[in-house]
């Protein structure tokens, strides 16, 4: 994998494990966003999660299983 591809998803995964504690709803709230978008947005988020579980399978595990409960 490309570093900075890589460097970009620990990143986010950093991010996104802030906010999963600190403000899920937000997170929730961009969930439901995207999938009003349509499926090529959804799919486009998957492949994001699938990058990261490459890389960092805990925290890629961590974001689906967060995102599977909101529906």
């Amino acid at each position: 994998m490309h570093t900075k591809r890589a460097k970009d998803l620990r990143q986010g995964a950093q991010i996104f494990s802030i906010l999963i504690e600190e403000r899920p709803g937000d997170i929730w709230m961009v969930w439901e966003e995207i999938q009003l978008r349509g499926k090529g947005w959804v799919r486009r988020v998957k492949q994001g999660i699938s990058g990261l579980s490459k890389i960092d399978s805990e925290a890629g595990k961590r974001i689906a299983d967060f995102l599977s409960t909101t529906g």
